[in-house]
């Protein structure tokens, strides 16, 4: 918009200047709202963390196999993980899967 400009210059009347005044406000308002908007899903995406993912859902994230996860990435160490207590199975703590869903990559690759 040319908000610099008098408003004699750009030919509007007082109605008129004061809507395009009033439409600048909303477009600054609409701005701060989206970045809002923004910083709220970032902090609902870290709330939305598990505690614990299993390795079934860890290759799907990643686009691999359970049986890669598993047997390359879990028993070979190259992850954080650890056998559950009670059923034995692997499981990956959430700041491991959030690394690994986030472009970090297991040891070794």
């Amino acid at each position: 918009m040319q908000e610099n400009l008098p408003t004699s210059m750009l030919g509007l009347s007082q109605a008129e200047a004061m809507i395009l005044q009033g439409l600048s406000a909303l477009e600054q308002q609409v701005a701060d709202l989206n970045g809002r908007l923004d910083e709220l899903k970032e902090e609902s995406q870290k709330s939305s963390l598990k505690d614990w993912y299993t390795t079934g859902e860890l290759a799907r994230e990643m686009g691999v196999t359970g049986h890669t996860v598993r047997e390359r990435w879990c028993n070979q160490g190259r992850i954080e993980c650890e056998k559950h207590p009670g059923t034995g199975k692997w499981r990956i703590p959430g700041h491991e899967f959030e690394r690994l869903r986030r472009g970090g990559r297991p040891a070794g690759y």
